[in-house]
């Protein structure tokens, strides 16, 4: 028995129909850095304010477990005459869509080394904080060209006003540049470092397959699945 035009049809308006209500606006928080996968910042600036930086050579970020949503960063600092200061080995562990460190959920301000992957521009770098993506742009990274996240920050309290900047990996969430600058009557503060050295660049990124997709080519799969196993049955 041949399958009708009416089954064939009813099909193609369930597959369409898949199409149009599988959302396409929700913001998937997930990691995208492995284990192993490091940072190394250099070019640290900092004034009296942060005294501490101004004998560092090197901070150095490594991810040194994945679970979930939940990234294991691994930190060491490195000063000018090559031995550890007080700190290294430290780790903290960051949930990139809870907006958690350690197990506690942080304040709106909070900053951290890894967010979650594939943000773009306006999109929350998690649903439990008021920080957006500023801009989504492309920069250049030891002769690569690399699509990075742009986070400004900025509040005033009283007469402090505090700007900060992150430049994060798109496609890792990866921290690669930091920038805070604090005007401060009193005590005016300036920080910046930036990558030096990263194993978060080699090779090709995977192309990004959009989730929301996956469902309605699953469902035409199976329909057409379906239809030639009837055919071959009639």
């Amino acid at each position: 028995m041949l399958v009708s035009k009416i089954e064939v049809c009813f099909c193609i308006v369930c597959a369409i129909l898949a199409i149009l209500t599988v959302p396409v606006s929700a913001t998937d928080y997930s990691v995208g850095v492995i284990r192993g996968n490091y940072v190394k910042f250099g070019n640290i600036v900092g004034n009296a304010s942060y005294s501490y930086y101004s004998n560092l050579d090197s901070v150095w970020f490594e991810v040194d477990a994945v679970s979930g949503k939940n990234v294991t960063v691994i930190m060491f600092f490195i000063s000018k005459d090559g031995t550890l200061f007080s700190g290294s080995g430290n780790k903290q562990v960051y949930d990139v869509e809870q907006y958690i460190v350690n197990g506690t959920r942080q304040q709106p301000d909070w900053t951290f080394a890894v967010i979650a992957a594939n943000l773009t521009q306006g999109d929350r770098i998690s649903p439990y904080t008021v920080i957006n993506v500023t801009r989504t742009e492309n920069r250049t990274y030891f002769n690569l060209s690399r699509t990075v996240n742009v986070v400004d920050i900025n509040y005033t309290s009283g007469s402090i006003t505090s700007m900060t900047t992150l430049i994060y990996d798109k496609v890792t969430g990866f921290l690669l540049e930091y920038q805070l600058e604090q005007i401060d009557p009193v005590r005016p503060a300036f920080l910046s470092y930036s990558v030096v050295e990263t194993n978060i660049f080699t090779g090709e990124p995977i192309p990004e397959f959009p989730s929301f997709i996956l469902l309605p080519l699953l469902m035409i799969a199976v329909a057409v699945g379906a239809l030639l196993y009837r055919k071959k049955l009639s």
